[in-house]
């Protein structure tokens, strides 16, 4: 090679480093000890090994049973993919996800989160060497199946496309679930919440693996399913909506490994936008121009009920914005209480649980009228998200509201979060049983103006009828607003406070530019 050649590598080199040496810093400090650590560990090796047996002696079980003298069954093919392929879900989709687990686990038994903490090293890009740590070892399953996928398809029967795609989809569910465990240990620092996790999390991976394997092999023996529209549309939505929930375990991950100080819920609500703009937007598209009243109503009711779930833990924060969180509002004064809403705070997670079940309305209503140009609801049917969206604004805002002092305390926000389940759970219950103690027949079966479920049945069937039912909850609106007038004043006064810090900060920061400019001018 001559001397210029050389010199034009060395320079692709060293223009090239910039990036590679980005890509690592950001990728293999925490990956690269993770796969080091699953490699090295017993865990790893261990059921490596058992799946790999039990596919072989499962493989031979399947091909002994499909071949009798000279006669071979036509479905042996299918039947040992899905065979190989019920092995390997159960490896990627449940050993894999429980390493994850117990790696993040590991963190706190073994004390090493402190050295991970004084690394430098950002939440992100721990979870994230988490989350790929548990793809590198799902894809060495996937290696290691390759062999037995080969033969499947030596025997005939097997679509080439229906393989793929189950492979595919496979994998993606194998890291989204991953996203869930390391987001379910991170949450589980105490022995006794771990072990608790630990059963739950068992259990979501079994289920999740026992219907991908159903799903699986419905595809193979059914292969023209892959061509149909509804299928390739059920796919894509579920994809999306898995990736989008999965987004948000890996926030509420970050979130929990992150400073008190820095900002700590706005990535968790915008994730809880993007799950529910993702569920929207594929009811818009699968519904076109049909926009029927079951299929919008329901939609509807499942995306507030989600951000109702989620809205739990955003009304019941601490009312104070983190020290790193006030610094970092926008700079235009009208976009600072824009993004109010979005901030950290109990009172802005109960305004942003308004407004979003309100863009949601939005949706149930527009959708139709721009599909068809008319509203296929009758005026009960309208009222139910809105009712919904009332009685969770009352669970939300009471508890909130009356311990608003002791929010800040982790026993006070725990206080909270729970009086809003038992808030919810005792409106129902409670009137029933103060109509059988008191002879009350309606309100014994289950026929009381708290019954949220009662209330949809008879607004699915009838008009709104302002009666004791809407006057009451009325009524607890009204109470809900004013037991959180006090925690509303203090976010105003507090975000105003912020916003005149913020442009004080930011003059300052003019005025010293520009004292430092103008000598480098003279």
């Amino acid at each position: 090679m001559s001397e210029i050649e050389a010199d034009g590598v060395q320079g692709n080199e060293v223009e090239q480093a910039p990036l590679m040496e980005r890509l690592s810093d950001r990728l293999s400090p925490i990956l690269v000890k993770e796969v080091r650590q699953a490699m090295r560990g017993k865990y790893f090796k261990i059921t490596f090994w058992i799946t790999l047996i039990m596919a072989t002696l499962v493989g031979l079980g399947v091909c002994l049973e499909g071949v009798s003298g000279s006669h071979v069954d036509e479905n042996l093919g299918r039947g040992f993919f899905i065979a190989q392929f019920a092995c390997l879900i159960v490896a990627t989709h449940v050993l894999v996800p429980f390493s994850t687990f117990l790696s993040m686990g590991g963190e706190w038994d073994e004390n090493t989160w402190d050295l991970l903490v004084l690394s430098n090293l950002k939440p992100r890009q721990i979870v994230l060497g988490k989350v790929l740590s548990g793809g590198v070892q799902a894809l060495l399953y996937y290696c290691a199946f390759g062999p037995f996928l080969v033969f499947a398809f030596l025997l005939h029967g097997i679509d080439l496309g229906v393989l793929f795609t189950s492979l595919v989809v496979s994998f993606i569910v194998s890291l989204l679930l991953s996203c869930l465990a390391v987001a379910m240990s991170c949450f589980g620092q105490g022995k006794f919440t771990r072990v608790l996790l630990m059963v739950l999390l068992t259990a979501a991976l079994v289920w999740t693996a026992f219907g991908t394997g159903v799903w699986g092999a419905g595809m193979m023996f059914r292969p023209g399913m892959l061509h149909d529209t509804e299928m390739l549309e059920a796919i894509g939505a579920g994809l999306t909506i898995g990736t989008a929930i999965a987004a948000y375990f890996f926030a509420a991950a970050c979130s929990r490994l992150a400073h008190p100080e820095e900002n700590r819920s706005t990535g968790l609500r915008a994730m809880s936008l993007l799950v529910v703009l993702s569920g929207l937007a594929w009811m818009s598209w699968v519904l076109g121009s049909r926009g029927r009243n079951e299929e919008l109503l329901f939609g509807a009711c499942m995306s507030i009920t989600f951000l109702f779930v989620t809205s739990i833990f955003y009304s019941t924060e601490q009312g104070r914005l983190g020290l790193r969180v006030a610094v970092t509002l926008p700079k235009n004064r009208l976009l600072g209480w824009l993004a109010l809403p979005m901030l950290p705070g109990g009172m802005r997670g109960l305004i942003f649980y308004t407004l979003s079940s309100l863009m949601v309305f939005c949706w149930m209503i527009l959708h139709p009228l721009l599909a068809t140009g008319s509203l296929p609801f009758r005026n009960g049917q309208v009222w139910i998200p809105l009712m919904m969206m009332g009685t969770g604004f009352i669970y939300l805002g009471f508890p909130g509201g009356l311990l608003s002092r002791y929010l800040s305390e982790n026993w006070g926000r725990m206080t909270a979060r729970i009086g809003v389940v038992a808030l919810f759970i005792a409106s129902i219950f409670l009137p029933a049983v103060l109509g059988y103690l008191i002879d009350l027949r309606s309100w014994a079966v289950w026929e009381h103006p708290l019954n949220l479920f009662m209330n949809f049945e008879y607004l699915w069937d009838n008009d709104l009828e302002f009666g004791a039912g809407v006057i009451l909850m009325l009524v607890l609106l009204a109470i809900t607003v004013l037991i959180n007038g006090p925690r509303t004043l203090a976010m105003v006064k507090e975000h105003k406070k912020a916003l005149a810090h913020r442009r004080w900060v930011l003059q300052q920061q003019a005025a010293r530019d520009a004292a430092r400019q103008q000598p480098e001018a003279q």
